[in-house]
């Protein structure tokens, strides 16, 4: 019987596509040969991708790759990954309501044939929502002088430092200004204007400024008696309460008090043919006012009787006269 086969393997390296043949001769001269085809498929090209443009928080992530196209006839599959747990399988990425979470590098390859691409990367941008700015509120009188009504832009209180911050105006119906406005004060009431930062391009909420305008002040002087006779004081109050009160006029050296919001007229006050005059100057949210009363101190006066015979007998016929005099006289 022939002798049991022997088994020897040869390798080669099969760097080409093609068909491989391999021979093989018996110390005898048989001869036996074998084939084989082999296809070598080439690694497809990474994918290009675009850089995103940097959005803001809870608009859509879209990140956009050109396919590679350096294997003819090739159906390409893709694998992303990602920040946040991200995980994709199409060309594009799209990642709608994207939070700042999706922040980060993303990485993705090209398979074909078995065959899979080197890693292509980008970095994308989730700006957060910044936070609104902060603002005061102004009050102004009608009787302010225009020179000392500011631009709203003073109002602000508290912005963001960030260099690429924008303050956007807007009026009562949220109309937008072409800059910061400066609010008109010819009529009482409150007028509202709104204000929004844009940091990196990302919009804040509006914040509402309520701008504030008051009539002019009208204080009204109430005197306890307008007239009263020498000795006599008088009560001086007014109706409401102001942030400052001055009381003033010929009778202000007879009062007891000049800043406060109520005074008494003394009774130490000397009679005058002449009515003294209270005014009172008041103010409040920069709005002033004043209001003007008189108080009239007549004499009191002294009357006296005489007689020329102020002791006589009952007997005595003569009349006698009695005088009655009036200081001063009426």
């Amino acid at each position: 019987p022939p002798p049991p086969p022997t088994t020897t393997t040869t390798a080669t390296t099969s760097a080409t596509s093609g068909t491989y043949t391999f021979k093989v001769t018996t110390a005898d001269g048989c001869v036996s040969t074998a084939t084989t085809d082999v296809v070598v498929n080439d690694i497809p090209n990474a994918p290009t991708i675009t850089q995103p443009a940097a959005i803001c928080d809870g608009s859509d992530l879209q990140i956009k790759a050109t396919a590679p196209t350096n294997i003819s006839g090739a159906t390409y599959t893709y694998a992303w990954s990602g920040p946040n747990s991200y995980i994709g399988t199409t060309l594009n990425v799209t990642i709608t309501g994207a939070t700042t979470a999706a922040t980060g590098t993303y990485s993705v390859t090209a398979t074909a044939k078995g065959c899979t691409s080197a890693v292509a990367t980008i970095d994308a941008t989730v700006n957060p929502k910044p936070a609104a700015p902060q603002a005061g509120n102004p009050t102004y009188c009608v009787t302010t002088p225009a020179s000392d009504v500011k631009s709203l832009s003073e109002a602000i209180t508290s912005k963001s430092s960030d260099p690429t911050t924008v303050l956007t105006w807007y009026d009562g119906s949220k109309v937008k200004l072409a800059s910061a406005p400066t609010p008109s004060i010819t009529k009482s009431g409150t007028t509202t204007y709104y204000v929004q930062q844009t940091v990196l391009g990302c919009p804040s909420e509006l914040t509402p400024i309520a701008v504030s305008v008051k009539d002019e002040l009208e204080p009204t002087i109430v005197l306890s008696e307008s007239a009263v006779c020498a000795g006599t004081a008088v009560d001086v109050s007014l109706g409401q309460t102001f942030e400052t009160t001055t009381w003033s006029g010929t009778a202000q050296t007879y009062l007891s008090a000049t800043t406060t919001p109520s005074t008494t007229f003394k009774a130490t006050a000397p009679a005058s043919d002449t009515e003294y005059t209270i005014i009172v100057e008041v103010a409040s949210d920069g709005c002033t006012g004043n209001d003007t009363a008189k108080i009239k101190v007549n004499y009191v006066p002294s009357a006296k009787l005489s007689v020329a015979d102020n002791e006589h007998c009952i007997t005595e016929t003569t009349p006698q006269t009695i005088t009655a005099t009036v200081t001063p006289a009426t």
